[in-house]
């Protein structure tokens, strides 16, 4: 029986994967050279460019495919030659080997129905992370199609955007906390708001709910008429000048302190009493 060839087979996968998300179609690219920096003479299986998040390169073998899992991870830390973004993650996938001996006519439904097997390699090549530990991931197409959508994430800049988050967060209840300095009793009420005791944690908790709010309210900015906060408080120094900034528009009540007070039995029970969690 005449059996068919992974890079068929991949140009089909491509196909069903395009048709997993509005984005993709044009954003996947199977069976290509000339795709890294480092080396153009190399022919990734399938690479798929998620807007906003890096690239995923998938890999894939008819089982046993002893090989798959050393060649996904190989394309850790390579370059893409058309935008100079770098794949962080990768997905080796084993097939069923009845796949190879499907009728090509047929490769489609079977996809659509069949069972595939895979794992996902994060981190530098010479070292990198296996998810799951050991064994496999097992699923459909729209399992795996999820995959790759979450292992677009740059697990790099969300390490990044956590460490800006807590050193902007350190300090304005610093900066909170000075301007307070001739005003203690603004800084007993909101510990006792939190049902804390006052002090720089305290702050800095008091600092990380209204960061939360603050970054839904500007996620929503822009949509059914939701002003931004500049446009809210008109100019004004938001800090020096509460009354003007809140006042600004009913949206912001709505949304940023609708979304601030939803947040505060969460920390206001009673065991949140116990010790601070580190923000």
């Amino acid at each position: 029986m005449a059996k068919t060839q992974e890079k068929a087979f991949n140009v089909e996968l491509g196909r069903a994967l395009r048709g997993k998300h509005p984005r993709w179609p044009e954003r996947i690219g199977v069976e290509q050279t000339g795709v890294f920096a480092q080396s153009a003479g190399l022919c990734p299986d399938i690479i798929v460019r998620h807007p906003g998040g890096v690239p995923v390169a998938v890999e894939t073998e008819f089982a046993p495919a002893n090989t798959v899992e050393e060649d996904a991870r190989s394309r850790l830390g390579m370059t893409l030659k058309e935008d100079g973004t770098t794949i962080e993650q990768a997905i080796a996938v084993r097939l069923p080997k009845l796949f190879a001996r499907s009728v090509q006519s047929e490769i489609h439904s079977i996809i659509a129905s069949g069972v595939l097997e895979y794992c996902v390699f994060s981190g530098a090549p010479d070292n990198a992370t296996r998810w799951p530990v050991s064994g496999r991931i097992t699923g459909g197409i729209d399992d795996l199609a999820t995959c790759i959508e979450q292992s677009a994430l740059s697990e790099d800049s969300i390490a990044k955007g956590m460490q800006v988050l807590e050193d902007g967060i350190g300090q304005a209840a610093t900066r909170l906390r000075d301007a307070c300095a001739e005003a203690p009793d603004t800084l007993d009420k909101i510990a006792r708001q939190l049902h804390q005791d006052d002090g720089q944690q305290t702050s800095r908790m008091a600092m990380a709910i209204l960061a939360n709010a603050m970054t839904f309210h500007t996620a929503i900015a822009g949509a059914h008429g939701v002003e931004t906060l500049d446009e809210i408080r008109g100019g004004a120094d938001c800090c020096r000048s509460p009354r003007s900034w809140m006042s600004g528009n009913a949206s912001l009540r709505k949304s940023t302190i609708g979304r601030f007070s939803a947040l505060l039995p969460t920390f206001s029970s009673p065991s949140a009493t116990g010790p601070h969690k580190r923000f």
